[in-house]
């Protein structure tokens, strides 16, 4: 009979989501400042610029709403492409919060 699973701890859901919702280099830029570690990955100097994220951000959904919700999260928009993808910069410190807003998708780098 098989176990039940152990219940998920908020760190759980936590990199649960993160990892749904960010492309591997993304998450593991995340991943390396919350363990404190300073040193970049070879990736990230192909999207990170003076400790920002050029990224593409994809939406289930994009309206006025979600656009207000990703500049509350410090992210700026810079261009949008079709009816759910926006490309933008954010401070890398605050890449994990982009996904905790419902309608993102799916967070690449922009390279």
């Amino acid at each position: 009979k098989d176990a039940p699973l152990p219940p998920q701890t908020p760190e759980m859901l936590q990199e649960h989501r993160l990892k749904e919702k960010l492309y591997s280099w993304i998450f593991d830029l995340v991943s390396r400042l919350q363990k404190g570690d300073l040193k970049p990955t070879p990736n990230e100097a192909k999207f990170v610029r003076d400790g920002k994220a050029e990224i593409q951000i994809e939406l289930t959904a994009r309206s006025p709403e979600v656009i207000e919700k990703l500049k509350a999260a410090g992210f700026e928009v810079v261009s949008e492409k079709g009816k759910t993808i926006v490309f933008g910069r954010i401070a890398i410190e605050k890449l994990a919060s982009l996904t905790e807003i419902e309608e993102v998708k799916l967070i690449l780098p922009k390279i």
